[in-house]
């Protein structure tokens, strides 16, 4: 075969081709349009109740959160427990049988 007759052969492949395309209809936009009504309205949907969400935070629960806080009992309470949790440590640290005086004195020895 030469080259014009494969090209002619090819043509008429193509032409085949070609009417089996034009039977097939071309995908729509009212299809895509309406995934994207879809995802706008979703998006539109999670925004609104992300900012109901802070409309309530900020009108119910910080109103409650200023006229009856509990910040400066919660601080006394926590400063109390750190005091006696220091002193337990200091006293226990003071003990010569417990284990880090033990080892602090292992080493102590071991440098000198």
């Amino acid at each position: 075969m030469n080259e014009e007759d494969r090209s002619i052969a090819m043509t008429n492949d193509l032409s085949g081709f070609k009417e089996v395309a034009d039977l097939k209809e071309p995908p729509s936009l009212g299809n895509r349009v309406r995934d994207d009504d879809h995802v706008l309205t979703h998006h539109l949907q999670h925004e609104l109740e992300r900012l109901n969400k802070i409309y309530d935070f900020f009108g119910k629960k910080l109103e409650n959160q200023i006229k009856y806080s509990k910040t400066s009992e919660l601080i006394e309470e926590q400063i109390k427990e750190n005091n006696f949790l220091k002193q337990d440590l200091c006293k226990r640290l003071k003990n010569p049988e417990s284990p880090i005086q033990k080892r602090l004195s292992i080493w102590w020895q071991n440098v000198f």
